[in-house]
């Protein structure tokens, strides 16, 4: 779809820019896994699978608005 939309009816959120880390997570099973941050349900790469928590190294971090995104 490509036409003109009013500035009033846009969400726009900042985004810094992405900054390396090394740092350890545990993600919870059936956690969303994004193509990109703040990505909605056609951005869905996958979900974490198994049944009990799955540790996750994070090498990425990116603030978008308020919340930090891990890659």
């Amino acid at each position: 779809l490509i036409g003109w939309v009013k500035q009033g009816d846009v969400i726009y959120n900042n985004a810094k820019s992405p900054v390396n880390v090394m740092q350890t997570y545990t993600v919870k099973p059936g956690t969303k896994l994004y193509s990109v941050p703040w990505g909605t349900y056609k951005q869905e790469a996958g979900a974490v699978s198994g049944t009990g928590n799955q540790t996750f190294k994070a090498t990425k971090q990116q603030q978008i608005d308020k919340s930090i995104y891990l890659f």
